[in-house]
């Protein structure tokens, strides 16, 4: 073989050791996909599906939308005569899809941190889920806080099966509005659900059993009326603390029940 076949031989070899060498570079790792730049495609077409970690999908699909349970970070306060660093509170999960219950009309909870003036003005407001609203509600008793307090829905008012209710609580105070809001969905009552309230003997065992059901919002009510009317119940206070410690809102369990 002459100079020029040698010389060509090399520059082949080289060439393809060098592709070859660059397309094992290339893998997924290093060039990560944008899924933001993913597109629907039809049922028909195969596509490959990347596994996701499990938290993440039962917040897009069990779980729901974060729910904005703080109100005040940043915004000052409403305290009258003074300043808090507590915040307005929805009682709430974290997430809307975890808002259930088996009640036609539910109780709703929310941790109201200031001592208010006639001046100022707090509004409870009920919308489904197409944004119409339901119920609009202004409680005016502001010398029991602050507190935690329940908002009680009119005999006039049912909630629908298997419909989310989205709900605000805001504080007014001159210029200033603080929001907390939540979420609701009421479910049937299971014939098995149904044996075991009855099977249960004490406010404590009733909220167990809604709470191992995923009834939260069911189990916030028994423990908070039970904690109202006998504040001073070890049990009963027990209960209550743990309950709100699953939801991260422990820092609520020692407030007053109004």
């Amino acid at each position: 073989m002459n100079r020029i076949g040698l010389d060509y031989a090399w520059i082949l070899i080289l060439t393809t050791t060098g592709l070859s060498t660059g397309l094992m570079g290339f893998t997924p790792a290093n060039y990560p996909i944008n899924d933001s730049a993913l597109t629907p495609v039809s049922e028909s077409t195969s596509i490959h599906v990347p596994e996701v970690s499990a938290p993440l999908l039962m917040a897009q699909t069990g779980r729901g939308r974060p729910v904005a349970r703080r109100g005040g970070a940043g915004h000052g306060s409403c305290e009258l005569g003074g300043q808090t660093n507590e915040l307005l509170t929805s009682i709430v999960p974290r997430f809307s899809g975890e808002g259930l219950t088996v009640a036609s009309q539910p109780m709703f909870w929310v941790y109201v941190p200031y001592s208010l003036s006639d001046s100022q003005s707090m509004q409870f407001l009920l919308k489904d889920a197409t944004g119409s609203l339901i119920y609009q509600f202004t409680p005016t008793e502001t010398a029991m806080l602050p507190g935690v307090i329940g908002i009680p829905l009119p005999s006039s008012v049912t909630l629908s099966e298997n419909q989310e209710y989205l709900w605000t609580f805001t504080v007014t105070c001159g210029e200033m509005k603080l929001t907390v809001e939540g979420a609701v969905t009421r479910i049937a009552l299971s014939p098995a659900l149904e044996t075991a309230l009855q099977a249960a003997t004490t406010p404590q065992e009733r909220a167990t059993v809604y709470r191992n059901s995923g009834l939260w919002l069911d189990a916030l009510t028994v423990l908070a009326e039970q904690q109202r009317a006998q504040p001073n119940d070890a049990a009963t206070a027990s209960a209550w603390t743990d309950l709100l410690n699953q939801i991260q809102l422990g820092d609520v369990a020692s407030k007053p029940i109004r």
